[in-house]
């Protein structure tokens, strides 16, 4: 996963979406949202009618927000039913 890191923080990789976006783990049932945003303070993800304040992963520009599955009304998240603030 670092090599992923390392090549989205250089803007060289062939496939951001493998590290970015929307990643499912089955085993715990959550959604793991991952984005890029390299002059943000923060990010707000927005899903569901709710705000959900991201975590600064990287001082780069990498945050993350995980949550249930479960508790999201569309379960498989098409990449048009959320956005970041």
């Amino acid at each position: 996963m670092q090599d992923n890191l390392q090549k989205i923080l250089y803007v060289d990789h062939h496939d951001p979406f493998v590290y970015l976006g929307v990643h499912f783990d089955t085993s715990k049932d959550n959604a793991l949202f991952r984005t890029f945003q390299p002059h943000a303070q923060s990010v707000t993800l927005l899903i569901d009618g709710q705000n959900h304040a991201m975590e600064k992963v990287h001082q780069h520009g990498i945050f993350e927000y995980c949550v249930q599955t479960a508790t999201l009304s569309e379960p498989d998240i098409s990449p048009f039913c959320y956005q970041y603030q």
